[in-house]
């Protein structure tokens, strides 16, 4: 710690001399950074690997793709629960391979919320392993920041990334799954279809109390 304060300092001090240089004139201005070291040091295929995730998940919500996909789930309500769960869970692995976490999880978190309202069970009995399952993507550049880091830094191919990507989201889903109907289960009571949920809801009214005696 000691070397990094006499780093910062040192780079104080020599920040601090070329400016009174430069107020002095004897220095010509210069930038601290130019158009092409931003050209030749910022990763652009990453930046939009992201923001063609950002947009995805714009423009389903947009388009009204979202509101569909929902529809298109009810087949899981006649299913047991946990394997409805699994279901969702691989659903929302696959696309979001393909898509980055964040645009996944702004498409499935209202849908899976509303077909929680559906089901009658408890909306984080889905929604806690749906959007942990968004962070089980390790197979393709575009699904995190980090495989898009990864992949920019040219030592991996996305032959690389796949089929070890595949196995640790296979091992991922299992894990959460079982997580969530062990300790989910026990801390967050979520074996029980709570009031706050039940869709068009009225708070408890409270008992009139009789002042006049």
């Amino acid at each position: 710690s000691q070397s990094r304060h006499g780093l910062a300092a040192r780079a104080l001090r020599d920040l601090r001399a070329r400016g009174q240089a430069v107020a002095a004139g004897e220095e010509t201005p210069t930038r601290l950074l130019t158009w092409p070291d931003i050209q030749s040091r910022v990763p652009w295929g990453v930046l939009l690997l992201l923001g063609g995730g950002f947009a995805l998940a714009d423009a389903c919500l947009v388009s009204g793709l979202s509101a569909k996909l929902g529809e298109h789930l009810e087949w899981l309500e006649p299913l047991p629960l946990t394997i409805a769960l699994l279901m969702l869970m691989l659903i929302t692995a696959a696309v979001t391979s393909v898509a980055s976490n964040v645009a996944t999880a702004s498409i499935f978190v209202p849908v899976v919320a509303t077909l929680a309202q559906s089901m009658e069970v408890h909306p984080l009995y889905l929604l806690i392993p749906v959007t942990l399952t968004t962070s089980l993507a390790f197979v393709l550049p575009v699904s995190t920041p980090p495989n898009a880091l990864a992949f920019a830094s040219g030592r991996l191919t996305v032959v690389d990334m796949a089929p070890l990507g595949f196995a640790l989201g296979l091992v991922g889903v299992a894990l959460v799954i079982l997580a969530t109907n062990t300790t989910g289960t026990l801390f967050f009571g979520l074996g029980e279809f709570p009031a706050w949920a039940i869709p068009n809801a009225e708070p408890a009214r409270q008992p009139d109390v009789d002042t006049h005696h």
